[in-house]
């Protein structure tokens, strides 16, 4: 729980800490939920195996493996792609329900306008981390200063 509006940077900065052990993180990837929704929310209602296998695509396209790689990898591009199709039709069929991903964008945007008016530095990182507030509200990180244990 939260004061109101701390959501989608939270998100967004726990995607980025997830990310921070790789050498490399193609940002593309972060582009294939929005592909997956668009073909899933097509007029013609594509099953949840057209999704998967659609998805399962992308994936590999991206992860541009040898002929062996692709083999040895089968089973994590087919977890990925059906962890991504569960995200995407919750439902198994119709009714695109992702809202993460717009979640995730949205919150990169506050954390990218966010550090970049105030640098980077540990007391900014302190003050992002004081708890569950929107950075962008300077009411709410003044009630957390003055409520906060000394």
């Amino acid at each position: 729980m939260g004061l109101a509006g701390y959501g989608p940077a939270e998100e967004a900065f726990g995607v980025l800490l997830g990310n921070a052990g790789r050498s490399t993180y193609h940002w593309l990837n972060s582009l294939i939920p929005l592909a997956v929704i668009d073909f899933a929310a097509r007029p013609e209602q594509p099953s949840f195996r057209q999704v998967f296998e659609f998805s399962r695509a992308l994936i590999v396209c991206l992860a541009n493996p040898s002929e062996s790689e692709l083999e040895r990898r089968q089973f994590e591009f087919a977890r990925a792609a059906f962890s991504r199709t569960i995200r995407v039709l919750r439902l198994g069929k119709g009714g695109v329900v992702e809202r993460s991903t717009t979640k995730y964008w949205y919150g990169l945007l506050l954390l990218a306008r966010y550090f970049d008016a105030r640098g980077v530095s540990n007391d900014v990182i302190e003050e992002f981390l004081l708890g569950k507030y929107d950075c962008h509200n300077p009411a709410q990180l003044e009630l957390l200063r003055h409520h906060r244990r000394p």
